[in-house]
């Protein structure tokens, strides 16, 4: 459509993140940046670790160009 930038309007792929990795860790708020909204999802343990899983999600989210904000609380 006009007036869209490239790539607008597509669904973004996951971006995995290691937390134990301090790179991984230090480029995460950029990548978070990059658009108005973003949420983490745990993905462990494998199904051959456990027999069972537990995943959780983070939702993170803000105005263009305005301050994240976490479960209510201004960062």
């Amino acid at each position: 459509a006009e007036g869209q930038a490239a790539g607008e309007g597509r669904k973004k792929k996951p971006q995995y993140v290691d937390l134990a990795s301090a790179l991984s860790v230090r480029v995460l708020p950029r990548m978070v940046e990059r658009g108005e909204a973003a949420y983490v999802e745990e993905a462990l343990p494998r199904v051959a670790d456990s027999p069972h899983a537990l995943e959780w999600i983070v939702d993170i989210g803000r105005a263009p160009g305005g301050p994240f904000q976490y479960g209510g609380k201004t960062r």
